[in-house]
C-alpha cells in the first residue's frame, strides 16, 4: 500500500507544479514553512510511531545550518529534494489530515514548561529523537515563535520511551515481539 502511493507521487495533482515554486531567494522563508508544518504534522497524528515525521522537523531545520555555506545553485535542488521527502512522509505515514492545521494538539500538551527547562528535559529524558527534534523546535522557535514548535518537542517527551526505558528504538523492538 505504501510502495503504491510512493511509487504513485509525481502523479498527483499539483506536485510539478509546487516544485517549481521553490524559489531560492525565498529559502530561509521556506524553510521555516517546512519546519512549521511538520510541527503542525506531529501533533495532528499522535497515532503515527513517534519517530519518523521528526525527520520532517530536523531535515530542513538541519539545512538551514548549511545553507548559507551552499552554493546559490544547490538551493532549489535542496529545496526540492526536502519538499519530495516531506510528500514522502506524508504519503508513507499518514491518511488524512486528522488533527492538523487544529488546536486538536492543546488538549495533548496542555501546558508547556517553561521555555527554559525544555532542553534540559530533552536531556534528561535522554532518547537521541528527543534530543534533537527539542534542539530544532528550539532553534526554529527562536526565529518563529510559533507555539506549535514547543508543544511538538513535549509531545515527543511523552510519545517516545525515555532512554532509561528503552527510547525509541527499545519502543519498536518491544512493538514488533
Amino acid at each position: 500500500m505504501v510502495r503504491h502511493r510512493l511509487d504513485a507521487l509525481t502523479d498527483h495533482p499539483g506536485y510539478h507544479e509546487s516544485l517549481g515554486r521553490l524559489a531560492p531567494e525565498h529559502a530561509p522563508r521556506l524553510l521555516g514553512d517546512m519546519t512549521l508544518q511538520f510541527a503542525d504534522v506531529y501533533l495532528g497524528h499522535p497515532e503515527v510511531p513517534p519517530v519518523p515525521l521528526i525527520h520532517g522537523v530536523t531535515a530542513p531545520a538541519a539545512v538551514r545550518l548549511v545553507l548559507p555555506h551552499l552554493p546559490y545553485e544547490l538551493y532549489e535542488p535542496t529545496l526540492a529534494r526536502l519538499w519530495q521527502v516531506h510528500t514522502a512522509f506524508l504519503l508513507a505515514f499518514t491518511t488524512d489530515r486528522r488533527g492538523e492545521g487544529t488546536d486538536a494538539w492543546r488538549d495533548e500538551v496542555p501546558d508547556l514548561p517553561p521555555l527554559g527547562d525544555q532542553a534540559a528535559r530533552a536531556a534528561d529524558h535522554g532518547d537521541e529523537h528527543v534530543i534533537k527534534f527539542t534542539e530544532a523546535c528550539l532553534r526554529e522557535y527562536a526565529l518563529r515563535p510559533d507555539p506549535r514548535y514547543r508543544a511538538a518537542a513535549h509531545a515527543a517527551q511523552r510519545r517516545i520511551p525515555r532512554l532509561d526505558a528503552g527510547g525509541a528504538v527499545g519502543a519498536v523492538t518491544r512493538r514488533s515481539v
